[in-house]
């Protein structure tokens, strides 16, 4: 009860910090962007008096207390999250120099979280971020140059934007640990990392623990196969509910847990259906459309099902790879030759 009173008391704080926001002239941050991230954590885990000084310092204009406040917005924890507030908070402190902010704007409209996704917007963000000397808007720029955003990158661009992730993890800065992380989820040698699955899950789980709830994303995979560490359905299922809205990895493995009846959830095919429908951008999402339509749940026949579960499988997803032998034993040739006909023009 104590802790639902300070988490009650928290959202009045900064909804107070809403009414009384000082929109005058351009201050210059007193909170550093690590100390933001920090308070970030600290609200998060029911701290009012970090709540209060954060609203304090949004209210004297500081850019970066801005910023904080957004981020507790997006990340949904210490109240519901509302990503419309998110952006108006980090367009206000972007208008009064945060580059913290600019790099959480290159993230929405990257991401097309409660915002159409805009890439050469995101590109523009990222570059003001780094401009302004956040570490992590150079992560951001280095990102977007590895998955070639920019162009086709050489190998020295490679392995530069390897360098410049590297450099924003050893200052701690989130975004940057959650992008090293994914070099070594893959391996990546034009910056000499290994693959190394154990090192990628801790990463991920700094870039957590700092505020940067986006990081959990991958970690669901992790703990839901067990890469990199022991395998926990039931954390995997608890942080896909923390992220569902925030891109299709919740979605798509909150549909598991419904399809399956797995990590305590009741088996609902319905349900999960309607979740796998919105989480084809992921693998596991698509892992679950495809058996959506071979069990019938779902209109479109069992040809295209098992060719949904055959991408996902071509994929690595290792549901998928599971499952596809059995289902082509309990298909007729007709469909199984359907099914890889229709394949290679699935969107």
């Amino acid at each position: 009860m104590k802790q639902m009173v300070q988490a009650a008391h928290i959202r009045w704080l900064l909804q107070m910090g809403v009414a009384l926001s000082i929109l005058g002239a351009q201050a210059a941050s007193a909170i550093t962007w690590q100390e933001g991230w920090n308070l970030v954590v600290r609200v998060e885990r029911g701290d009012q008096e970090a709540a209060k000084y954060l609203i304090d310092a949004y209210n004297q204009g500081d850019p970066d207390a801005g910023t904080a406040i957004g981020v507790l917005y997006l990340n949904g924890v210490a109240y519901p999250r509302d990503l419309g507030r998110a952006k108006s908070y980090f367009d206000w402190a972007r208008s009064r120099g945060s580059g913290w902010a600019s790099a959480m704007l290159a993230l929405l409209h990257g991401n097309g979280f409660g915002v159409p996704a805009d890439e050469k917007l995101s590109i523009a963000l990222a570059d003001e971020a780094a401009q302004r000397g956040y570490p992590g808007g150079k992560n951001l720029q280095a990102q977007q140059t590895i998955f070639g955003l920019r162009g086709r990158p050489s190998q020295e661009q490679l392995a530069a934007s390897a360098a410049a992730i590297q450099a924003g993890a050893a200052q701690g800065e989130p975004l940057s640990l959650s992008a090293l992380a994914r070099l070594y989820f893959a391996g990546f040698p034009p910056g000499n990392i290994p693959k190394d699955w154990a090192k990628a899950r801790a990463l991920w789980e700094e870039a957590m623990g700092k505020g940067y709830l986006l990081a959990g994303n991958f970690l669901i995979a992790m703990y839901y196969y067990g890469y990199g560490g022991p395998a926990d359905q039931a954390k995997a299922i608890a942080l896909a509910k923390r992220l569902a809205g925030l891109g299709p990895f919740g979605e798509a493995f909150l549909a598991t847990a419904y399809y399956f009846g797995v990590a305590g959830e009741p088996q609902d095919p319905k349900r999960a259906c309607q979740l796998a429908q919105k989480s084809r951008d992921h693998l596991q999402g698509v892992t679950i459309y495809g058996l959506c339509l071979l069990d019938g749940h779902l209109p479109g026949g069992r040809a295209q099902g098992y060719a949904w579960l055959l991408k996902a499988a071509a994929g690595g997803n290792d549901l998928a790879k599971s499952l596809a032998p059995e289902w082509e034993k309990r298909l007729t040739k007709e469909e199984v030759d359907e099914a890889k006909r229709l394949l290679p023009n699935l969107k």
